[in-house]
């Protein structure tokens, strides 16, 4: 899975390809035979089904609050703080941030923000990989601390009520830690010096 998400496989494929990699080790090793193996396949799509009608539900109202003018509120709220390129990225951030706590989906997030963080982008001659990566970035660290984001229920559901969110949260030092990296990265000077050189970007 790390070797085909380094080669920029796409998503799906990559997750068809590790479900049957995985039937595969499990038939060879005589953990199971075919038709359990399909059996899991069958348990494992069911048991997302709650997930399921709860993303139909959180998109329904992130359409909700797109058509009522609530992401271009934020968005123009956030454009006018705006000054120069570090302020720049972080309002990327920022935006990318605010419209994922209202849509509870990163990708959708980044999708909706694309055009606006493009002409932040242009604006303010900012790298544009360097603005891809902030995206992503933030997007992931609000979904990744959302209580009501499909990952975080996900996790919960598995623990059977051994584990609250709060509990979750605690230990989600790695989030904390990518957006400490990140809010360096923007406010020094170590990406313009040194990444730049290395990766010419």
């Amino acid at each position: 899975m790390i070797v085909l998400t380094i080669i920029s496989l796409n998503v799906f494929t990559r997750l068809i390809i590790g479900i049957i990699v995985a039937g595969i080790i499990g038939i060879i090793g005589n953990d199971f035979a075919i038709l359990i193996f399909e059996q899991k396949i069958y348990e494992g799509f069911t048991s997302m089904t709650d997930i399921f009608f709860l993303s139909m539900l959180t998109g329904g109202l992130a359409a909700l609050v797109e058509k009522a003018g609530g992401i271009d509120f934020v968005i123009h709220k956030i454009k006018s703080r705006i000054k120069n390129k570090k302020s720049a990225q972080m309002g990327i951030g920022t935006l990318v941030s605010f419209t994922n706590m209202a849509i509870a989906n990163n990708t959708v997030s980044i999708v909706i923000t694309g055009a606006i963080v493009k002409e932040i982008n242009d604006e303010y001659n900012l790298s544009a990989k360097k603005t891809a990566t902030l995206l992503d970035i933030f997007a992931c660290i609000t979904q990744g601390i959302l209580p009501y984001g499909a990952q975080v229920l996900l996790i919960l559901s598995f623990a059977d009520g051994k584990l609250n969110f709060l509990d979750l949260l605690s230990n989600a030092w790695y989030l904390l830690f990518l957006f400490l990296v990140t809010v360096f990265a923007i406010y020094s000077n170590f990406w313009d010096k040194w990444i730049h050189r290395f990766l010419k970007v």
